[in-house]
């Protein structure tokens, strides 16, 4: 270290070896099984932490968080409260994603992503007396994210059907 400058940073290798982790982990995303997911919110988590500005790697933390919740023991994270800690998680990193974030496919995972937490919270929270009723909130919200996201006949899908080679 000379001037608080590694060599590494110099030669550009400390960036090289970042996005070959950051590369590793989606790679380990996409190859997963939903038998993977409680070993891989473990892995992203810790990765969120130490990629607190790598959007790729928070945007398939936020969907580990609510497929844990959706394909865990749901009734259990209730009970026991944690749904509240990993509900504000899922909000904070939507809130970053979408002030911060400069690509939109990573954008509008995070808005499908956050649409699926409010509809999950709209159908399975219980109130404070253990009662279960629907949170107009929740649908309120999803529906003004909903309206934020393209037209179908925009998207990629349907654009690609019209590009075929001759």
């Amino acid at each position: 270290r000379f001037f608080g400058v590694t060599v590494d940073s110099l030669l550009n290798t400390d960036k090289t070896e970042r996005e070959g982790e950051i590369r590793e982990l989606i790679s380990l995303y996409d190859n997963c099984g939903i038998n993977d997911t409680p070993i891989l919110y473990e892995e992203f988590k810790a990765a969120a932490k130490k990629f607190p500005d790598e959007y790729r790697i928070l945007v398939r933390y936020m969907e580990l968080i609510q497929e844990t919740r959706i394909f865990g023991n749901s009734s259990a994270i209730i009970k026991s409260g944690e749904h509240k800690k990993l509900s504000a998680e899922i909000c904070r990193l939507y809130d970053i994603i979408q002030k911060h974030c400069t690509d939109d496919s990573i954008r509008i995972k995070a808005k499908r992503i956050m649409i699926s937490h409010l509809l999950w919270k709209y159908d399975c929270l219980p109130d404070e007396n253990g009662s279960y009723h629907k949170d107009n909130t929740c649908l309120i919200q999803a529906k003004e994210i909903a309206v934020t996201l393209a037209e179908t006949k925009d998207s990629k899908e349907i654009i690609l059907t019209g590009i075929h080679e001759d």
